[in-house]
């Protein structure tokens, strides 16, 4: 045989025999790989097979508190709290804290975008009241059982506990301003009280409601109430306007434009003071007027130009007159008649 065909021969059979290495090595690798994760498998299948209800317990919480996170988070605006109750402070029974007591739950709840159901309520409750809050909500049988078990609670169950509390320790500031309301609403005139006098208790009021007035003292330029203020200083004014025991300058004020929109209560009695000025004025004029008229029909009656029934029927439309306001004196009819008759002598007979 040629040289040239033994090389070829010898080239073809050490590629051959290369390309089975290669291949028993490739199939090496394949089956050492399979191998190594059956035996994960094994592993991960005999840890499986070992556990305790301690380890079980554990992951039920990771995962629930994962998917806690995962509500949280869905919302990008809110962050879950690592632990509700501690945004919570305790409460034992403070008046001033009851109501802030019961704000704090549910703002604790809403920033963790959690639905405050009625058992989550009393887990809160189970958890942070204490001292005479607690002795209070231990003498109520339903709220016992709520607390022994939370499931149970309802939400009737959550209103008659914030009713129980709020009851027992009610906030001493929103006692007293319902009692400043209630005044506010049944505030009136006696009917021996002056106007000033009236004036001054509803000042005093307006400083219970913790009011400032802006036009008094020249305080105009230094104080600007919030429309809530405004709202009810006007509240206030239109108080002080239906209690007055006058109606006359009621009407009066009434006619004025705009007055109902008055939030100054010191505006609102000038001008109810300047509409009962108003009024006492021309009730004097009208009274001069009427004194000058009656003296002028008795002026006619004595110089015979007009008749005693003419005056008769001028007095009764004139209805009844006082001359107190004034030094007019107004004779009787009788007076009247008998005036200027000549007295009878005895010469006569």
């Amino acid at each position: 045989m040629p040289d040239i065909l033994k090389r070829k021969n010898y080239q073809d059979e050490t590629i051959k025999k290369s390309s089975f290495k290669i291949n028993n090595s490739a199939n090496s690798v394949k089956v050492s790989e399979i191998e190594s994760k059956f035996d994960s498998l094994r592993l991960e299948e005999t840890q499986t097979l070992h556990y305790d209800s301690f380890s079980e317990e554990q992951e039920g919480f990771s995962s629930l508190r994962e998917d806690s996170i995962v509500m949280a988070n869905s919302n990008p605006t809110r962050k879950m709290p690592a632990d509700l109750k501690d945004l919570v402070p305790r409460y034992m029974g403070n008046s001033k804290l009851t109501a802030q007591f019961f704000r704090q739950i549910r703002t604790a709840f809403e920033d963790a975008d959690i639905e405050l159901k009625s058992k989550c309520f009393f887990n809160v409750i189970i958890m942070r009241v204490g001292g005479d809050a607690l002795e209070v909500l231990e003498q109520n049988r339903r709220i016992v059982a709520c607390t022994d078990d939370s499931s149970c609670a309802t939400d009737d169950d959550v209103v008659a506990c914030k009713d129980l509390l709020m009851t027992q320790f009610a906030p001493i500031e929103i006692e007293q301003e319902n009692d400043w309301i209630a005044e506010l609403g049944s505030f009136r005139q006696e009917k021996t009280e002056t106007l000033t006098s009236y004036y001054n208790r509803a000042v005093v009021l307006m400083k219970n409601l913790k009011l400032v007035d802006k036009n008094q003292d020249g305080l105009t330029d230094r104080v600007e109430n919030t429309p809530a203020e405004k709202h009810l200083l006007k509240t206030l004014c239109m108080a002080y306007y239906m209690g007055m025991n006058d109606p006359v300058p009621k009407r009066r004020v009434f006619q004025v434009k705009g007055w109902s929109k008055c939030s100054s209560l010191l505006q609102m009695h000038t001008l109810v003071t300047e509409e009962k000025n108003d009024k006492e004025e021309q009730a004097w004029v009208e009274h001069e007027l009427k004194n000058a008229e009656c003296i002028q029909m008795l002026k006619d009656l004595q110089a015979g130009s007009i008749t005693q029934a003419d005056m008769n029927t001028f007095m009764a439309a004139m209805g009844p007159i006082s001359s107190s306001s004034s030094n007019i004196t107004i004779p009787s009819p009788r007076t009247h008649l008998l005036t200027g008759v000549t007295p009878i002598s005895n010469r006569d007979h």
